[in-house]
């Protein structure tokens, strides 16, 4: 069937979607595409905006999508590829750093109003690039066969080149950039690292203390959006659990960590104190319950004393003394911090 077609509509193109691709649920799928992230506004998408999905091959898809719920039909198809790449929440910076790397923007071909190039930073870790065509049952002269499969080859490079930025590009080629400052640059590296410094704690406890499940930005529904930079659990169910929740503060300088940045901290130590201990009257068992702030610098002596009555440990990461130039620094210990 060729798309191309003058009396091309709706659908002849879901009919032609559903020949060749696998329709899915758009909720599930796009769920956990996003890595379990924010269920509330991805259940309203996907029940008022997406109306039809595909699987194309690997993680490529394709939406039919309403660019307004009131719509009666979708007026926008995407093709996209999900990948994993650095936390940078700007799609900007990372365009840049692909022209930096690989001399050229990438830009898919054709009508300049009726289509768009996706670069977007969906969750922690996660891109999705692709191409968006826009109103094409008005333009249907460029959606066909030939063009969704170069749609589909086009995300695909795309997600390749996402993927492909280190951490050593950003700091390497930040004076190229042209539309991100160096100190926008300098401060995504940051982010980045502070990023990384989670994940590194996440792999200490596993290894060093035997947690079991460790998941690093923790967001459950119960927190209402509040997210953990660390939960590690571990034990057997209906005998003794331990749970450990930790809120990780990087330094580039030594600086102490002032009480304010972690004052949010303690509330949410509290609420999931409580469902874990409504959990374990459950599950039968005990519960051993501890709240870590982990940081590779210290705090004043009198904000060390509030966070003690909060029921909070200061724990010290010990770092390569060289971690700063380097992209695979590991924590080498952590003790507590007692004065």
């Amino acid at each position: 069937m060729n798309l191309g077609s003058c009396d091309m509509k709706l659908p002849q193109i879901r009919e032609y979607l559903n020949k060749k691709y696998t329709s899915i649920d758009p909720f599930p799928a796009m769920f956990i595409l996003n890595n379990f992230d924010d269920f509330e506004t991805i259940k309203i998408i996907c029940d008022t905006i997406i109306t039809d999905m595909y699987v194309l091959k690997g993680l490529t898809y394709l939406t039919l999508e309403k660019e307004d719920p009131k719509l009666d039909e979708p007026n926008i198809l995407r093709v996209f590829s999900y990948t994993r790449g650095l936390d940078i929440p700007t799609p900007v910076l990372i365009d840049d750093l692909i022209e930096a790397k690989y001399g050229t923007r990438m830009r898919f071909f054709g009508k300049k109003n009726s289509m768009n190039t996706i670069l977007g930073w969906q969750a922690p870790g996660i891109w999705r690039a692709g191409v968006q065509f826009l109103q094409y049952e008005l333009d249907h002269d460029i959606v066909d066969e030939v063009v969704i499969e170069a749609a589909i080859e086009f995300s695909e490079k795309l997600a390749v080149a996402v993927s492909s930025i280190t951490v050593e590009d950003l700091w390497l080629l930040k004076s190229n950039l042209r539309r991100a400052t160096i100190k926008e640059a300098l401060n995504a590296f940051e982010n980045l690292q502070a990023r990384y410094f989670e994940t590194c704690v996440q792999e200490f406890l596993r290894s060093r203390y035997g947690y079991t499940d460790v998941i690093t930005r923790y967001k459950p529904l119960y927190l209402k959006g509040k997210r953990l930079d660390v939960y590690a659990r571990k034990g057997v169910l209906g005998e003794r659990k331990t749970v450990t929740l930790c809120e990780c503060k990087l330094r580039f300088n030594n600086k102490e960590i002032k009480l304010e940045e972690i004052d949010d901290f303690f509330n949410v130590a509290s609420k999931v104190k409580k469902y874990e201990e409504e959990l374990i009257a459950k599950e039968g068992g005990s519960l051993k319950f501890e709240t870590w702030v982990i940081t590779n610098t210290t705090v004043l002596p009198s904000d060390l004393e509030i966070i003690h009555k909060n029921d909070v440990r200061v724990m010290i990461a010990k770092l390569p003394s060289n971690w700063w130039k380097r992209g695979d620094w590991k924590i080498i210990n952590i003790e507590e911090y007692i004065i």
